[in-house]
């Protein structure tokens, strides 16, 4: 290979002529990725379903509450997603085995656990754990996570109107205290809209699913003023992002370095933050293009 790239060189060939001319691009995945009609009112004509968290929250600018669901309606939309896509890596053996090794399907794994999840009430211990703690640590309404947090302790909820995170379990426990690392299926946000949106009632949704070891498999990110992005983290910093082209209303997927592994010690909370700032203002950010 090196002397084809130095006869490459030698001739004025283009770097992509040797050894890369073979490689085909990834195929894209045609929408929906996850079914997210239901998140956002009405209310269901009897009552909150068994097993939904309703959130109550009336963002800066709307001009009335809304109800947002963010755990059968966001959680199974987002493992809806988690499904289609761990068949469509399963068609990528050599992508998946550049994502997890020798696993055999950490992805699945953690579709699994978010569907048999149930939601526990309390915010992670550690400062360390910042994103779990603070909602103002959340990038631009995003879940950046690589782990979820070690443990959990108990938490004064207070209003929503500025955001919040939720966390689910794969099991029931007494007390916060005996959740472990081990026994996070997902984490959710929900964030207000960007400054100056367009539907200033509509949030910026995040949902991270971990496996069994609490290593994250799956962000998904949903913006109603803009669009949906997922990321497929790996073993090894590497990622497969999808972006929405909307020109062409596909998926399209893009192999790259996790960012998240550059931020893994840099998530603890500003000195002097807020243990859960529930009422931190949303940084102000552009909406990706709409769908």
């Amino acid at each position: 290979m090196r002397r084809l790239a130095l006869l490459a060189a030698l001739l004025g060939l283009p770097h992509i002529a040797v050894g890369q001319a073979d490689k085909k691009p990834l195929p894209v995945v045609h929408p929906p990725l996850g079914l997210l009609g239901t998140v956002v009112d009405p209310p269901e004509p009897g009552g909150v379903p068994a097993g939904e968290v309703a959130v109550r929250a009336q963002f800066e600018g709307c001009p009335e509450v809304h109800t947002y669901y963010v755990s059968r309606a966001l959680l199974l939309g987002a493992a809806g997603a988690g499904e289609k896509l761990s068949q469509w890596l399963a068609a990528q053996p050599a992508l998946k085995k550049r994502l997890y090794g020798a696993r055999r399907d950490p992805l699945a794994e953690a579709v699994i656990g978010a569907r048999e999840s149930v939601f526990t009430e309390g915010r992670a211990c550690r400062p360390e754990d910042g994103r779990f703690r603070d909602v103002a640590l959340a990038e631009d309404g995003r879940l950046t996570t690589s782990k979820a947090p070690p443990s959990l302790c108990k938490l004064e909820r207070g209003s929503p109107d500025r955001g919040g995170v939720w966390l689910f379990t794969r099991r029931r426990a007494d007390a916060p205290a005996h959740i472990s690392q081990r026994d996070f299926a997902a984490a959710v946000l929900l964030w207000p809209p960007p400054p100056g949106a367009k539907k200033p009632c509509l949030p910026r949704l995040s949902v991270a699913l971990f496996d069994r070891a609490g290593v994250t498999r799956l962000r998904y990110h949903a913006d109603y003023n803009g669009a949906v992005e997922i990321e497929l983290p790996g073993d090894r910093c590497t990622r497969v992002l999808f972006t929405f082209d909307a020109r062409r209303q596909v998926f399209v997927p893009t192999v790259g370095r996790d960012p998240a592994c550059a931020s893994r010690s840099s998530a603890s909370p500003p000195s002097g933050g807020r243990t859960f700032a529930l009422e931190a203002k949303p940084s102000p950010g552009t909406a990706p293009p709409p769908r």
